[in-house]
């Protein structure tokens, strides 16, 4: 059990009210200053989907959507993956993407359509610079 969230009481309560009323949001900032904590507490008690992005997984496209959604694939065809991944986030009330800034090309456009077209909230976090 991680210890309470300490100091980021507005902060937590502004990104909530991003998340519902908004659509999403993006936490952005330097390398260890609480990004994903941040968004961990924000999400708590409600259904999520955590997406870590990875420098790795960003040469694979859809890479960190294979690990974290059923039934998507590489294999598909970019319309079969939107619809994939559509179905995946069904149940979903939050899709959180943590280092959005190591998303590839395809789970980024893919990321920003849902978002632009309020399909699923999204939460991303992106290291500054």
């Amino acid at each position: 059990m991680s210890p309470e969230l300490v100091g980021r009481k507005s902060e937590l309560i502004s990104l909530r009210r991003a998340i519902t009323k908004e659509g999403g949001a993006v936490l952005v900032g330097s390398a260890g200053v609480g990004k994903t904590r941040l968004a961990r507490e924000a999400v708590k008690s409600s259904g999520f989907r955590w997406v870590a992005a990875t420098a790795d997984a960003a040469t694979i496209p859809y890479g960190p959507l294979i690990a974290a959604l059923p039934g998507v694939s590489p294999e598909l065809a970019p319309g079969a993956q939107v619809e994939a991944v559509r179905a995946a986030l069904e149940e979903v009330e939050t899709l959180v993407v943590d280092d959005a800034h190591l998303l590839d090309a395809a789970s980024a456009t893919l990321i920003h359509h849902l978002a632009v077209e309020r399909a699923v909230p999204v939460l991303a976090t992106i290291r500054a610079g």
